[in-house]
């Protein structure tokens, strides 16, 4: 730093005080500007009168010579005499703070050429840890990639989301229960409906900017459920949709008797009682049987109207024709699929 910058750098009641220390004359009048110049070039008039006071030790150290070294080398060498190494010049420099003096070895032209290459972007990246190469971040980010593959896994077996998903699919997959899925539906249809549609429980006051009118709290009406207009109609509806169908699929059991024709004579009695059992495991509703009949007398009583024997009249007939979703053509149709069902069953088991 020079001498003009070092005054430059300091505040005007500082640089008053240096001139009433040295006596500059007229300095109240001058500007800060002004007062720069003229106390800089004062100081170098009178260096040999002030350069031991201690408030202008700092001047004067900025005001000796800085590089020796680079001064010698551009001395001439005369043809007989050899060069002489210059001698490194000690100076004493006093520290801003404290007013304690060193005596720093004058810098040499290395470390003048290292000072001129640490430009700011250099300490910039030297502050700041940047990646070596790219192949390093990609590294960084495929690690980071597994571990939360790895971790997402671990939360994803431990929450037993695959075994929920197991069950379910082996419990829907049974085909007993896809051939009673249209009897569900059915059923379900006919009792919702009937407590259709909503009565009146009571009413919730208007709430001043949170319901401005009142609200009706409406359920379903369960007391329903205990009269014969329900009764009726339901009875009707499990007479020909299980009652009459499952008798029928239990006495004409052709599964049954397939399996105990095709088990020989001539086999062992430990053969046999293995294929008694088998033969008690098949005495069961056969489902195509079931889906038949189902089918028949859902026509019979729901399209033709007949009223077995008296058991039921055309208007609980009608009643459930109304209720049950899709009518005698849903019930028709669910039954169609049961009996595919079925037989998709049996083919597999052979």
């Amino acid at each position: 730093m020079s001498t003009f910058s070092y005054l430059h750098n300091l505040k005007k009641g500082e640089l008053t005080d240096l001139a009433e220390l040295t006596s500059l004359p007229d300095y109240d009048s001058m500007k800060k500007p002004e007062l720069e110049s003229a106390l800089d070039e004062h100081l170098k008039a009178n260096q040999t009168a002030y350069s031991n006071q201690e408030q202008l030790q700092d001047y004067y150290v900025r005001l000796a010579p800085r590089s020796p070294v680079k001064r010698a080398s551009t001395s001439v060498v005369s043809g007989d005499e050899k060069p002489k190494k210059p001698r490194q010049r000690r100076q004493t420099q006093v520290a801003p703070d404290s007013g304690v003096t060193s005596e720093p070895e004058a810098p040499t032209a290395s470390s003048t050429l290292t000072s001129i290459v640490k430009t700011p972007a250099r300490q910039l990246s030297q502050r700041v840890r940047l990646p070596p190469s790219p192949a390093v971040v990609s590294d960084t980010v495929e690690r980071t990639t597994a571990h939360i593959k790895r971790r997402a896994t671990h939360y994803y077996s431990q929450s037993g989301i695959s075994e929920t998903r197991d069950w379910t699919r082996e419990f829907l997959s049974d085909p007993g229960l896809i051939q009673n899925i249209p009897n569900i539906l059915e059923a379900a249809t006919l009792v919702i409906k009937f407590m259709l549609p909503l009565k009146k429980l009571g009413e919730i006051q208007k709430v001043p900017y949170l319901l401005p009118s009142g609200t009706d709290i409406k359920v379903p009406d369960f007391f329903v459920l205990l009269t014969s207009q329900f009764w009726k109609p339901f009875w009707l509806w499990s007479l020909t949709a299980l009652i009459i169908p499952g008798v029928s699929a239990y006495l004409f059991n052709v599964s049954m008797y397939h399996a105990q024709s095709s088990t020989p004579s001539s086999r062992s009695s430990a053969t046999r009682r293995t294929s008694s059992a088998n033969a008690q495991q098949q005495q069961q509703v056969d489902p195509l049987v079931f889906s038949i009949v189902k089918a028949l007398v859902t026509y019979m009583v729901y399209a033709q109207h007949v009223t077995l024997l008296g058991m039921t009249d055309n208007h609980d007939i009608s009643k459930v024709n109304e209720l049950v979703f899709g009518g005698y053509g849903g019930m028709l149709t669910g039954a169609g699929v049961a009996g595919l069902i079925g037989i998709y069953d049996a083919v597999l088991k052979r």
